[in-house]
């Protein structure tokens, strides 16, 4: 029993004679022997980023493309620009846009074609493949993002 205590006693009068820790070192502590709480720390900036994301979801969208063909049988010019809404609903967007096309064009791709002063258009998509999940012969509906 006194050896016991004379051992505890010791430890206690050495830790008598050390300074407190700052708070620097002891989250330098926690990073060196804990990597657990890092790994949480990525967890929760990457759940932010996510949020982020899906708050810029319902942006408008422009999308512009232009082209030429200079060499060959067919020289031509076009330019296809698209404001696009999406919706919250079925995952639906509305769309507007216009489309010029100066030229020859083989008649292939007559999609390419417009007007002399090009032409508007607007409308509704809405992706139906999106809607719906089969499964065996019942559609399932999903459930909108």
């Amino acid at each position: 029993m006194f050896r016991i205590t004379i051992i505890l006693f010791a430890g206690l009068s050495s830790l008598a004679h050390c300074k407190p820790l700052s708070l620097s070192e002891v989250l330098q502590s926690v990073r060196d022997r804990y990597p657990l709480l890092e790994g949480a720390r990525k967890d929760v900036e990457s759940a932010q980023g996510e949020v982020r994301a899906s708050e810029g979801a319902f942006d408008i969208q422009w999308r512009t493309r232009a082209g030429s063909t200079l060499l060959g049988y067919y020289e031509n010019k076009t330019v296809d620009s698209v404001l696009e809404q999406p919706t919250t609903l079925w995952g639906a967007s509305l769309f507007a846009g216009y489309r010029l096309g100066i030229g020859d064009f083989p008649i292939y791709d007559g999609k390419m074609v417009t007007n002399p002063a090009g032409e508007l258009r607007a409308g509704l998509a809405i992706p139906i493949g999106e809607m719906v999940h089969w499964i065996g012969e019942e559609p399932i509906f999903k459930k909108q993002r």
